[in-house]
């Protein structure tokens, strides 16, 4: 046997150390950025983004007066603005019609009052026609 303090076995022993060291330190090999790569990281990222947003933007959204913001909601429309039984007779239906021609004549004669007002359009058949570009 050898003895434990020789040169040679001393040299030995530090060879086997340093071929440990090096192979237990090795570079890793160099990290490849592909396309995927990038496109995979992009949503990465865009998840984090949106998991962290996403409650500090509906806390935002509701604030602090949430009593004013939802009180007044309603689960249905009102009664009157909602058709419930269809007409059935011919009767019902020109009634019907007829409400629908006087809405539509209403929202007219407001959009004329509009542009006699607002904009000065004294000529309303003639501002038709050049718009419609006849």
């Amino acid at each position: 046997m050898s003895n434990p303090f020789s040169k040679e076995y001393l040299a030995k022993r530090a060879e086997v150390f340093d071929k440990a060291q090096k192979s237990f330190h090795k570079q890793a090999p160099p990290l490849r950025i592909t396309k995927q790569f990038k496109q995979r990281s992009f949503i990465e990222v865009f998840r984090f983004s949106l998991c962290v947003l996403a409650p500090i933007l509906a806390m935002l959204y509701v604030g602090v007066d949430t009593k004013t913001k939802f009180s007044d909601w309603k689960m249905f429309p009102e009664k009157d603005l909602t058709v419930n039984d269809l007409p059935k007779n011919t009767v019902e239906i020109e009634y019907e019609l007829s409400k629908l021609r006087k809405e539509r004549l209403e929202r007219r004669l407001k959009l004329q009052e509009r542009l006699v007002n607002e904009f000065g359009v004294e000529d309303l058949e003639a501002e038709k026609q050049r718009i419609l570009g006849k």
